[in-house]
């Protein structure tokens, strides 16, 4: 606050009042910004909390994907052998079901 800002009193009784006035406006602005801060603080918490089940589950569906992709990649394995193996096709042929 500069000096220009001050006004100029008449009585101590009025700077008092003034100083005084100007505290409260001070101490409710710092209560308000506590109660934002602690909110915004909540939040937090809730809003981490929930991406953090978020980022669980899609690391179990992208275990999960990786295990049927590997499982099906086993199984056109064993088809490709099957298929092979009974004569219905022979290797050269297969390479339209190659990855």
């Amino acid at each position: 606050m500069d000096s220009e800002e001050i006004p100029t009193f008449s009585s101590p009784k009025e700077e008092t009042a003034y100083w005084k006035e100007l505290s409260l406006k001070y101490k409710q602005s710092f209560q308000e910004a506590r109660e934002e801060l602690a909110e915004f603080q909540e939040g937090s918490r809730e809003l981490e909390a929930e991406l953090e089940a978020q980022l669980v589950q899609a690391e179990q569906r992208n275990r999960d994907l990786q295990a049927d992709n590997q499982r099906l990649k086993y199984e056109v394995e064993t088809l490709k052998v099957g298929l092979v193996c009974n004569g219905i096709a022979s290797p050269t042929d297969m390479s339209w079901m190659l990855f």
